[in-house]
Formats: structure tokens, sequence, C-alpha cells
């Protein structure tokens, strides 16, 4: 048995949330006090079919569900799957068509990545921490996809505030206030592992 998307019961703009067993991920939920530490969003692309928009160095790129599967496989690497609450069908396909159009290929920010640890003490302040250029984070460019797309923000307050300085700790909070879902279990786990037989080595 082997972990597989069931690419049946995704639907576009679900949100992957990662959990990397290497220093850096451990590092940054420590820092936050998160499960995970990093977001991702499931794309509809118009000629790959299934595939995740993803934003880690050196810059944000469109990754296949296998690199999430390979990494969940290896023991390196715990996912989730949120899913935005009451949104149509084309709203989810505009939040993914707005990634594939407007935030692949963006510069990385490792300096607001360093940042991190503000960010936490920084939830009700009312400013941003500086954007730097163009460049993005993983929660950012994946819920920006959402706010800009089908100008849905999952990231909202209860109060209705705008969550300046998301992180991947911001969803999590958003699933206790009901705006996110967690879908984990229907759209991601065990399948029977295919077997390949060479042609050559059956008998008759």
């Amino acid at each position: 048995m082997i972990y597989r998307f069931k690419t049946d019961q995704l639907l576009p703009g679900d949100i992957l949330a990662g959990r990397s067993q290497a220093r850096l991920g451990r590092a940054i939920r420590g820092i936050l006090g998160s499960f995970t530490n990093h977001n991702a969003l499931i794309l509809k692309h118009n000629t790959r079919g299934w595939c995740i928009g993803d934003t880690v160095s050196p810059k944000s790129s469109i990754v296949p569900l296998s690199h999430y599967e390979d990494l969940v496989n290896n023991g390196l690497y715990e996912i989730r799957v949120w899913r935005v609450v009451d949104a149509s069908d084309d709203e989810r396909m505009m939040a993914s068509m707005y990634w594939q159009q407007h935030c692949d290929g963006i510069p990385y920010d490792w300096i607001n990545l360093g940042r991190m640890w503000v960010f936490r003490f920084t939830n009700s302040l009312p400013y941003q921490i500086r954007k730097r250029s163009q460049k993005t984070f993983c929660t950012k460019n994946t819920f920006e996809a959402w706010r800009k797309g089908p100008c849905i923000d999952p990231l909202l307050k209860d109060d209705g505030r705008k969550k300046k300085n998301p992180t991947p700790r911001t969803p999590e909070n958003r699933l206790a206030q009901g705006t996110l879902i967690n879908v984990s279990s229907l759209v991601f786990g065990l399948v029977p592992e295919r077997v390949t037989v060479c042609p050559g080595l059956l008998t008759s």
C-alpha cells in the first residue's frame, strides 16, 4: 500500500498543508507553534490536469501530485488538505487559474521567512510586514489566489478583519473558526500499489 491523492475527490483550490521532517520545517513549527510548516494550492491546470502550485526557494512553480506523494511515501513528510467552505465550483476554478496565471515563477522571500518569529506576535497589530519587491512566501502566495481570483479571503478573522501576516498557523486557526474544513482523509490516503509486469517475464 502507498499514499496517493484521490483525484476523483479533489477540488481546485484545495489547500495542501505540509509538515516536513527536515530541520527547517521543525524550526518553523517551533517558532509558530503550529502543526504544519508549509502551504501550497491544488490546481486543475488547463493542460497538466491535477497538480500543485508550490512556493519554495528559489521561486514558485507547478509540481506534479507525485512530488508530495513521494515525500510522504519516503517518510519525509506529512500532509493535510484543507478546503474552503461554501465556495462554488466556478470560484474554486478561479482560484486555481489565478495561481496558474499570476502566482507561478515568483521569487521566494527568504528575508521575511527569517522574520517569521515576528509574525507570531503581530497578529493583532494594524500593520503588515514590509513587502520586499515581488518576492513572496508559501502561505501568502497560496491564499493570494483566493483573495484575488474569486475575491474570497478564507483567512479573515472572526471579526471580519484581514490577516495581514499569514503563516502556516493561520489556516490551522481557520479550521476552528469554520471557514476551512479538513478533507485529508477524503482526498489522500493509502491505495494498493500498482505492480508493472514486464511482458517478457510472462509465461503461457
